[in-house]
């Protein structure tokens, strides 16, 4: 079901419209750019609740999020006929809500206020008995994250893969991450080794050998570019600026290569996919 809003008189832009049909609130500011959206037909919503919201204050708040359970207070000013007004938060680290959608947060909010049952609560993981062992497991998280530079690793493949779009998007993905395996030197799982391998695979192995071996040279250059112009941060003076443009350049050089060599691995990689299944 859509609600779309056709007509207002008297509301003032920037406040909120907020519909609920059923058990769903949808809202959006005045005017609304998009319909509002519900999950269910008009005959099983029957009556809307319709609010409009006015926005009395809002304020910026910088989280430092170094400690497990940190304490925050806002002050606002909303106006001549309230008054200054201050908020008190308290942020708390819950690395179980990572990377979970709004459905499944709404399902967590309803079996916190609702006891879960001795069967259900059983087959559930329980989480750490104190609060010390929930640091202790949120901060071996991070420094294996940093340890092994996942973030930036994981962020950069996205940028590769949404930037290139390529016609197999988990096989580029799958091979970026083997790529980045051998290049640190895991060990990486062998596929079925083919009765009679593909023609198209090959010829492209003399290629991929080559494109992998420049890959590297690359990699090595850029790491070696990166050192240099960290050590030129720290230091002043024109003739020191003009070699970190340089450094820069050439970095901007290789990238380039760089992203050109991924291309061309990326369309080996869906070739040879692409042979294998058939």
């Amino acid at each position: 079901m859509e609600v779309s809003v056709f007509q207002t008189v008297g509301l003032p832009d920037g406040c909120l419209l907020s519909v609920r049909a059923g058990n769903t609130r949808r809202q959006a500011p005045v005017p609304l750019a998009e319909p509002l959206r519900f999950p269910n037909l008009p005959f099983n919503a029957k009556q809307f609740k319709v609010d409009v919201l006015k926005l009395l204050g809002n304020a910026r708040l910088n989280i430092n999020a170094t400690k497990e359970v940190e304490s925050y207070t806002v002050d606002m000013d909303l106006g001549d006929n309230i008054g200054k007004v201050m908020v008190g938060l308290t942020v708390k680290e819950e690395p179980s809500l990572c990377g979970k959608r709004a459905a499944e947060l709404k399902q967590f909010d309803r079996n916190v206020r609702t006891p879960v049952s001795p069967d259900l609560q059983s087959a559930c993981p329980s989480p750490p008995a104190t609060s010390e062992d929930m640091f202790k497991a949120v901060q071996d998280t991070r420094d294996y994250a940093r340890d092994h530079n996942i973030p930036n690793l994981v962020q950069e493949m996205l940028q590769h893969v949404l930037r290139e779009r390529p016609d197999a998007p988990y096989s580029a993905m799958a091979a970026y991450l083997n790529r980045l395996a051998v290049e640190r030197g895991e060990v990486v799982a062998q596929p079925q080794v083919q009765t009679q391998p593909a023609a198209a695979e090959i010829t492209a192995d003399p290629q991929r050998l080559r494109l992998e071996a420049e890959h590297l040279k690359l990699h090595d250059e850029k790491a070696d570019l990166l050192r240099e112009l960290a050590a030129l941060d720290g230091e002043l003076g024109s003739t020191k600026d003009v070699q970190r443009e340089q450094l820069e350049t050439e970095h901007l050089r290789l990238q380039a290569e760089k992203d050109d060599l991924f291309r061309e691995l990326s369309a080996l990689d869906a070739a040879a996919a692409a042979t294998s299944l058939r």
